[in-house]
């Protein structure tokens, strides 16, 4: 009897992934960049020129990358059913005329992994307050980076730094002409989910040294 109570709860700890999240990556991508390029995914709707939510993803520093696919609560749509309009503006699936499935594949693959700290309904409402709180485009504008315009990815990220205190992660993708353009924006957050920090990894990600990038509209 004790033998076998023993196997199975080491069945269920080598069944089950445990969270140890100590910060989050809140990655935010270009509309236009994701749109725009060579991918067979057609992006459906309007396509305006804004930054929309692609995840608040938990990490672990000790590791690469972000947590992912952790035991945990199901999504339930209920839950986040009062933030839906707000959800379809900020965190939309672009390929899709539905985002359910995408804030469900969010919270299943990451919001997870952070369950200790946010439930479901505060993982994606406090990713929605983030968003809000800093506005990157008007910190992009306001600091001379227009749409339309050739920039220097360092330069975009120091001047977001200067705006926010906060060093972020910037990272480019190719059009279908193949031009380096701006695609997406990361800002670290810290294990509360509500305090930014600066980013401990590079702050330019697949973009070109000593070139500037396109800042689609």
């Amino acid at each position: 009897m004790a033998k076998s109570i023993f196997l199975l709860f080491l069945l269920l700890i080598l069944t089950t992934k445990m969270e140890c999240h100590d910060s989050f990556y809140l990655v935010q991508h270009w509309t236009p960049s994701l749109c725009n390029t060579l991918s067979h995914r057609r992006c459906v709707g309007i396509i305006e020129a804004n930054f929309t939510i692609q995840g608040l993803w938990p990490k672990d520093n000790n590791q690469m990358g972000p947590l992912t696919m952790c035991s945990g609560t199901p999504f339930n749509y209920l839950e986040i059913e009062s933030l839906e309009c707000r959800l379809n503006q900020n965190w939309p699936d672009m390929f899709s005329t539905s985002s359910q499935r995408f804030w469900e594949k969010e919270w299943e693959s990451h919001g997870t992994c952070s369950e200790s700290t946010l439930n479901q309904y505060e993982y994606f409402r406090t990713t929605l307050e983030l968003k809000d709180r800093y506005d990157l485009v008007k910190i992009l504008d306001s600091s001379g980076f227009h749409l339309g315009g050739n920039y220097d990815p360092t330069l975009m990220a120091l001047h977001i730094y200067k705006a926010i205190g906060v060093w972020p992660i910037i990272g480019c993708n190719k059009d279908r002409e193949n031009n380096e353009q701006l695609w997406e924006v990361i800002l670290c957050v810290d294990i509360s989910g509500t305090k930014i920090i600066s980013c401990d990894s590079e702050i330019i990600m697949n973009c070109s040294e000593n070139t500037g990038v396109n800042f689609p509209v």
